[in-house]
C-alpha cells in the first residue's frame, strides 16, 4: 500500500481520473455499470494503512482551544497569529 501511495501523483492518479471519467460520460454509475463499481453502502471501507509509522494531524480548531485557556496576552497574540494565518493549517506530528 506505501508503493501504491508513493505512485499516486506518478500514475495512479490520471489513470484513476480517467477511470472515473469514462463511468461518469458512459453513464454507467447506476443501473447497469461495470463489476467494478458499488454502492459505497455495500463497500465496508477501511484505513489504507492499519497501522502507520507517523500521523500528521491538522489542528482545525488550535486557536479556539487557545481562546479558551489562554491568559489575556495570549488570547489577544492568538487572534493576531488567527487574522495572519487564515488559510494555514497548525499541522502537528501524532507518534503511534
Amino acid at each position: 500500500m506505501l508503493d501504491l501511495i508513493a505512485r499516486y501523483e506518478y500514475g495512479m492518479k490520471p489513470r484513476l481520473y480517467e477511470l472515473v471519467n469514462h463511468l461518469v460520460e458512459n453513464d454507467m454509475i447506476t443501473g447497469d455499470r461495470a463489476d467494478y463499481v458499488h454502492d459505497l453502502e455495500e463497500v465496508r471501507t477501511l484505513p489504507p494503512i492499519m497501522y502507520p509509522g507517523k500521523i500528521l494531524n491538522a489542528a482545525v480548531n488550535f486557536y479556539s482551544h487557545v481562546n479558551e485557556t489562554g491568559t489575556p496576552e495570549e488570547r489577544a497574540e492568538a487572534r493576531r497569529q488567527r487574522r495572519e494565518n487564515r488559510g494555514v493549517p497548525y499541522l502537528f506530528l501524532k507518534p503511534s
